[in-house]
């Protein structure tokens, strides 16, 4: 099977981001300030997130769907396109952090058809009027579009 795909159409999974194989990434703690909320499927994301974990000495939250999405960039960019045509994935989130502990919130995610992540997009639908009165900043990432728009 070739995993390499043309340039400029999108990153290579590699597996483990999709949660198919690993648990996701959790580590909370009970004196951080900040909480880095991430969505990553490819592990580009999850890399910026973990350096901003280690920099900003910040508790963190790896944001999984449900249904994992698959490896295949083909299968996931029709999967995402369905989803932003009807509803956004449901999301694990049984072990989610109460928010009051944190000062910001950091939220991560790449970019997928010019915006953020479905995943991303459900959590900020589902807690969004939690977060209010917290600082938050946000980090995207972009494995290429092409010569883009």
């Amino acid at each position: 099977m070739n995993t390499q795909l043309p340039k400029g159409r999108g990153a290579i999974s590699d597996g483990k981001d999709t949660n198919l194989n690993e648990a996701p990434t959790r580590f909370i703690t009970k004196n951080a300030k900040t909480l880095v909320i991430y969505f990553s499927r490819s592990g580009n994301t999850e890399y910026q997130a973990k350096i901003a974990q280690k920099v900003l000495h910040a508790d963190s939250y790896e944001l999984i769907a449900k249904n994992s999405y698959p490896t295949d960039y083909d299968a996931t960019v029709s999967r995402s396109n369905q989803e932003q045509a009807g509803s956004l994935p449901q999301l694990v989130t049984d072990d989610l952090p109460n928010f009051d502990q944190y000062d910001l919130l950091l939220l991560g995610s790449p970019i997928w058809g010019m915006t953020l992540a479905n995943p991303m997009q459900k959590f900020l639908e589902q807690f969004g009027s939690q977060l209010g009165g917290k600082r938050i900043a946000e980090f995207t990432t972009n494995a290429g579009f092409g010569a883009g728009c």
